[in-house]
């Protein structure tokens, strides 16, 4: 998705327990940069449900967090290619969404967005996080 835009993505893998190939294969077939993983732990998953903040509430974190954080902000500021993706056949919806990314849709103006989206259970569900240019650092 990120690529069908002109942007070239970066990727963190939540519960992070690899218990086949597959992830790995994928991101490798895709040319994709893993910039950090967050443990596949009970606990984490536990102060996410009650909405609190993993690096608040588990300390033993908060390096890890801030380390993926560090390096998403240095990829952000860097010119990156887009890596070219294989056309697949499109369905109704992908072919509008495809038409509304060819007409321009305005971003807005010094905002960048990041956009988690998961594969499965989790509370990562496709969300869009808007990051104000003051805390990315701008």
């Amino acid at each position: 998705m990120s690529r069908e835009v002109g942007q070239e993505p970066v990727v963190v893998v939540n519960r992070a327990e690899y218990r086949n190939d597959d992830l790995k294969e994928y991101l490798k077939r895709e040319k994709l940069e893993v910039v950090g993983e967050i443990p596949d732990d009970r606990k984490i998953a536990e102060v996410c449900s009650k909405g609190d903040i993993v690096m608040e509430k588990l300390p033993q974190y908060k390096d890890l967090f801030e380390e993926i954080a560090k390096k998403i902000l240095r990829e952000s500021k860097k010119k990156r290619a887009v890596k070219k993706i294989k056309k697949k056949k499109t369905n109704k919806v992908e072919s509008e969404i495809e038409k509304a990314v060819q007409s321009g849709i305005p971003a807005a103006e010094g905002l960048k967005e990041l956009v988690v989206i998961s594969g499965k259970g989790g509370w990562a569900k496709p969300h869009s996080f808007l990051l104000s240019p003051l805390w990315l650092g701008e």
